[in-house]
């Protein structure tokens, strides 16, 4: 019995690491440097040429994003809503689809 007790509080330890590193409020990751942001402007602006930007959930775009800077933008799953606020030059998109 102590040894199940002392492998699960070895299991709790390894595991508050990860859960203090990811945010519920992230929406994008840049897989570069695995740092996540709070929206998608903030992720473009703090990212460096030839990063990649993964989004996490669902984005809609309250003002205008403009990426002048080569990125790969892979939406995965995910969508960016009020995509006329969406201006990019040598910008990659993955995984999506455009309407």
């Amino acid at each position: 019995m102590k040894k199940i007790i002392f492998i699960l509080s070895f299991l709790v330890l390894l595991l508050v690491p990860l859960t203090v590193l990811a945010s519920s409020t992230d929406v994008v990751r840049n897989e570069s440097t695995g740092t996540g942001y709070a929206s998608l402007s903030e992720a473009v602006n703090a990212a460096s040429a030839g990063d990649t930007l993964t989004l996490l959930a669902n984005i809609q775009l309250d003002g205008q994003v403009v990426i002048r800077k080569n990125l790969t933008l892979d939406l995965g799953a995910y969508t960016i809503t009020d995509s006329p606020n969406f201006a990019s030059n040598n910008t990659t998109l993955l995984n999506s689809i455009a309407e």
